[in-house]
């Protein structure tokens, strides 16, 4: 086993120390689960106090593996991801099943050491407890892909520990805190300066209608707050904003809210690009909320644009578009693909034909989805071409080859030294016709595998 996988199994089996009392059941919805034990009034307060010392025992386990983990990531020169977006993706599992094929190594933020450094002490408890086991099934959920033993593994868990450093987080809050002035000024037109206070100025929307008064371009809005209506999105979001996790913020105005979570947001980009920088890796998001936030931050801190390559951009497509075909293998498949290195041929697929426009990643993002599935269907139909190509050679083969086998192997029947004689070379060349002919076809379905996995997949 690898280094980075022994890693993960004992990151795997921390993980499970705490969470197997809860059955194996409660893995197959880890959103539902998390719910659900945070709900039952009693239980839920038995599990806060089982979890106590899981904060000490993930903060031990990291201080001991985190510099091994990340000398022998950086090394590796390969495509590597980075997650941000959320505390976790909504569905590990998924996500890296999908990008497994196209990116040597998916890293994601270990949630469990975020929820249980920065949530515990702050959080409503119930809200922490259905972060603290959603959370974690969802990590555990990656047990086959995390313990694969690749020399590229496929996924790993790494903690995001830039964001405990004093400095830098005083560096970004500073940054963070003039994109925030930037939005508000391009989203509301209220002329605020670098002095001013965003919090103080944006807590006068008391109401979802006061911003919507004050609203002057909503093409910076995140899909959520347009949806099904601009008022609607507004009102839904404050509403939901009054039950979150941090209790001082249940009475908070509509106005204060939005710019906590703009700023939180921001805060979460610069703390992203170090993690990438340090890892040699790709941004990558899994939802459009993230994804709309981030290309207004890219354009708005590199107007210059041109910053994701199409390496990176063809990866968001799969992670925030979610086009056909893709994440459809079961994990063992994907483990037997990469084991046997394919990979190549489906980034060769998924990359054909993708050229960088000028900078616009909104725009770039639907036309690289649109070529990425036009590239599959493409590959998926000259695979099916070439195996029915080859099927109808063989059976025409075989009509041939089949008649020499058989009369070579009944000439060998009649009792007679010619005849015995004769039926060697018919039988020979028979049998050795067909078996040179299954040889072809084996090679060149292997020589397509994974799109012919891919194909069979999706029906």
């Amino acid at each position: 086993m690898s280094k980075v996988a022994d890693i993960q199994k004992g990151y795997i089996e921390l993980l499970e120390s705490y969470l197997d009392p809860l059955g194996k059941e409660a893995i197959a919805d880890h959103i539902r689960s998390g719910n659900r034990y945070a709900s039952l009034p009693y239980l839920s307060d038995v599990l806060l106090a089982y979890y106590e010392s899981l904060p000490q025992d993930i903060a031990d386990f990291w201080k001991n593996n985190a510099s091994d983990l990340k000398k022998e990531i950086t090394a590796q020169e390969t495509l590597k991801l980075c997650y941000s977006g959320d505390i976790s993706p909504s569905n590990a599992s998924s996500l890296v099943n999908k990008l497994g094929l196209y990116v040597d190594t998916m890293l994601i933020p270990d949630p469990v050491f975020n929820i249980t450094q920065q949530l515990n002490e702050v959080s409503q408890r119930k809200f922490y407890l259905r972060s603290l086991i959603r959370h974690s099934l969802n990590m555990i959920k990656l047990k086959p892909l995390l313990e694969a033993g690749l020399d590229r593994p496929i996924v790993a868990i790494y903690p995001s520990t830039t964001i405990y450093d004093p400095v830098f987080r005083e560096q970004a809050r500073e940054e963070a805190m003039k994109n925030t002035i930037s939005y508000i000024n391009q989203t509301f037109s209220l002329g605020l300066k670098d002095t001013d206070n965003p919090f103080e100025v944006m807590d006068t929307f008391k109401k979802p209608e006061d911003l919507i008064r004050a609203l002057s371009k909503p093409d910076n809005l995140i899909p959520d707050l347009t949806s099904p209506t601009t008022l609607e999105g507004f009102r839904d979001f404050y509403e939901n904003g009054k039950k979150m996790y941090v209790p001082q913020f249940a009475n908070a105005s509509a106005g204060y809210g939005l710019c906590v979570y703009i700023f939180g947001r921001l805060m979460s980009f610069h703390d992203h690009f170090t993690n990438c920088r340090q890892f040699g890796a790709e941004p990558i998001y899994d939802s459009p909320n993230s994804w709309k936030m981030f290309t207004w931050f890219l354009d708005d801190v590199f107007p210059q644009g041109n910053i994701l390559t199409n390496e990176g951009l063809v990866a968001n497509s799969i992670g925030v578009n979610n086009p056909r075909w893709i994440g459809k293998l079961s994990d063992e498949k994907l483990v037997e693909a990469r084991a046997n290195g394919d990979l190549h041929e489906i980034r060769g697929v998924l990359t054909n034909g993708i050229n960088r426009m000028q900078y616009s990643p909104s725009k770039d993002l639907e036309s690289v989805t649109s070529k990425v599935q036009e590239n599959l269907k493409e590959a998926f139909e000259d695979h099916q071409k070439r195996i029915k190509d080859i099927e109808r050679t063989l059976r025409k083969k075989y009509l041939l080859n089949y008649p020499l086998a058989i009369t070579g192997s009944l000439l060998g029947y009649i009792p007679h030294p010619v005849t015995v004689a004769a039926s060697i070379p018919f039988t020979l060349a028979g049998w050795g016709g067909m078996y040179r002919d299954s040889k072809k076809i084996k090679a060149t379905r292997y020589k397509g595998r994974v799109i012919g996995m891919m194909y069979d997949a999706e029906k």
